[in-house]
């Protein structure tokens, strides 16, 4: 399940939305085994692509810093996926009312053309590790019900809710850059996601002139 939207490139799309940050700048509660998470997503992302897409060959770049899966067809290159292991890049919050920081890592994915999605994987702590909740990715309805067309963007976890943007297109947007947008607010019910309220929250309509 994904939050998709069209892109002129994935470089775009990192560079217009920013870093997702948690409320407070710092992970407090978090326990020892924090670093164990990107073993338990790698593996997982690896599964799921071979369980959908049998034939695509496996390529993958396992940094300190950084993880890429890039996948190839006969040869040919067809996306991939790649996710940051940096503390500073990553969403802490508590989530399950345990008093212990439970993390989001989001995953940027490119199927090969100019479309690009985001997809959010949650870590709930359960006695002092953590355990990988959602193993096919999370689907945040975008909220854009007027404009018709957006994306969700997670911003941070506080007060036990998932708060991001629903980032709308109007139908003179530039692909890259949604203008309409909304505050929007999720909690965790018994394992699923439930919408909270969607807010207006500013218009960031840019105007873009073509001389003759």
């Amino acid at each position: 399940m994904r939050t998709a939207i069209l892109f002129i490139s994935m470089l775009c799309f990192l560079n217009c939305n920013g870093q997702n940050k948690n409320s407070d700048g710092k992970a407090a509660g978090t326990t020892s085994d924090y670093s164990s998470i990107f073993k338990i997503l790698k593996d997982n992302l690896i599964k799921n692509v071979k369980r959908d897409s049998p034939d695509f060959e496996i390529e993958n770049y396992d940094t300190n810093d950084y993880f890429s899966l890039e996948l190839r067809s006969e040869g040919i290159p067809y996306g991939g996926s790649y996710f940051s292991k940096k503390k500073e890049d990553q969403i802490f919050g508590d989530l399950n009312a345990d008093g212990v920081d439970d993390i989001v890592v989001s995953v940027e994915s490119n199927s090969g053309g100019n479309t690009s999605y985001t997809d959010y994987y949650l870590f709930l702590s359960n006695n002092g590790k953590y355990e990988l909740a959602n193993p096919d990715s999370w689907d945040f309805p975008n909220q854009c019900d007027k404009e018709g067309y957006g994306r969700f963007v997670l911003m941070e976890i506080s007060n036990g809710k998932l708060i991001g943007e629903s980032q709308c297109m109007t139908e003179n947007d530039p692909r890259c850059c949604p203008s309409v947008i909304y505050t929007t607010v999720f909690e965790l019910d018994d394992g699923y996601l439930k919408w909270i309220s969607t807010d207006f929250k500013e218009n960031r309509t840019v105007e873009y002139y073509q001389s003759n």
